[in-house]
């Protein structure tokens, strides 16, 4: 009987195509989930990584890292706006202090 159902079982049943297949639909899963629910996603893994921090480091130091990736965030943007580096400074430092 359970070389009957193998059989039946591997003529209906093509593991290569069935793994194939499975690899196409995962990632049209995943994308149709990022598409509706991306920004629930980014909050989990954000506010994750930030629970993980602060049990790790502590509340203020975990707060320093976060405020320093913000500050680096930012002046990437910029970067990558084209905007001069010296400009960036002058914004951010007193005046006549990279001089």
């Amino acid at each position: 009987m359970s070389r009957l159902s193998w059989k039946i079982s591997a003529t209906t049943i093509d593991p290569n195509s069935v793994l194939n297949r499975g690899g196409s639909m995962n990632s049209k899963l995943f994308e149709e989930i990022w598409q509706h629910h991306s920004g629930k996603l980014l909050g989990m893994l954000i506010g994750l990584v930030f629970g993980i921090l602060v049990l790790t480091f502590g509340f203020f130091r975990t707060l320093f890292v976060v405020l320093c990736a913000f500050a680096g965030y930012v002046v990437g943007k910029r970067i990558d706006r084209k905007e001069d580096i010296m400009e960036i400074l002058d914004k951010l430092l007193p005046p006549g202090y990279n001089r």
